[in-house]
């Protein structure tokens, strides 16, 4: 049995399962995040959600190394040890361009999401897809939505499901910030560079992690970097094909009680 290992774990669809009533974190997955501190693993949230997303989850599994916002922020024992929201010069093209247009907008900073929402599924999204997941929840973070303006912010990323039209008119004029496939139709801008792997290099030289005990786990596109980057990189199997080429191991799918099984098959438990 592996002990003392570091595990980077993925939040939705990796430890959090989605219907469209609910969110929960399996009861499985709470077993092996009992047994993998029981063995002395250190474990980390690598997730594209805010701080105030993850307070909940955090409190509750007892977690306080984090990296958010797909690596912009990254808390390591309650401390930040890295913060780089958008640039301000970069940040006004992508607004202006994002507001004048029928586009649906998703934007975070520390405090609230905002959106523009003329077609009404940004806000589905968020309720289906941004739900806590822990046991005593309730629908408080809903009301952390505030309509998006030209306001200055210090916002850490944004998705639109409008991913067509926005890599057209905003890749070419980009210097500083990069386009990323999030899902099929959706798409994330964030700074260039950053990742949940370049959030990992960042633990791992804060705490001299060795690279042979690193673990991450996920199961999407922003998931891609960390993947395959670190020595052990283990999917969930409702994960996209073109991430699993770059496991190590592929699990059962979250419904299946994947996170646990793959635990249990790493020998981390």
């Amino acid at each position: 049995m592996l002990k003392n290992k570091t595990l980077f774990i993925d939040c939705d669809d990796t430890l959090i399962m989605h219907d469209t009533e609910k969110s929960c974190i399996p009861e499985s997955s709470y077993r092996a995040i009992e047994l993998l501190k029981s063995n002395e693993h250190r474990l980390i949230l690598a997730t594209g959600r805010s701080n105030f997303q993850v307070e909940g989850i955090v409190k509750e599994l007892d977690i306080d190394d984090m990296i958010l916002f797909n690596g912009a922020l990254v808390i390591a024992k309650g401390e930040t040890i890295y913060d780089n929201p958008i640039g301000n010069g970069e940040l006004n093209i992508v607004v202006n361009e994002l507001l004048k247009n029928g586009n649906s907008i998703y934007a975070v900073d520390k405090e609230y999401q905002y959106i523009k929402d003329p077609k009404d599924i940004i806000r589905k999204f968020i309720t289906e897809r941004m739900r806590p997941g822990h046991k005593d929840y309730d629908g408080t973070y809903i009301r952390k939505i505030k309509k998006i303006d030209k306001t200055k912010r210090d916002y850490y990323f944004f998705m639109s499901l409008d991913k067509n039209h926005i890599i057209k008119n905003l890749t070419d004029i980009l210097s500083n910030l990069q386009i990323n496939i999030w899902e099929d139709d959706v798409i994330d801008i964030a700074n260039k560079g950053v990742s949940k792997y370049s959030g990992i290099q960042l633990i791992q030289e804060h705490y001299n992690i060795d690279e042979n005990d690193i673990y991450a786990f996920g199961d999407g596109y922003n998931d891609i970097e960390m993947i395959k980057n670190v020595k052990h990189g283990i999917v969930m199997g409702n994960s996209p094909k073109e991430l699993q080429k770059y496991a190590t191991y592929v699990a059962p799918s979250i419904e299946k009680d994947g996170f646990l099984i793959a635990c249990q098959k790493l020998e981390l438990i």
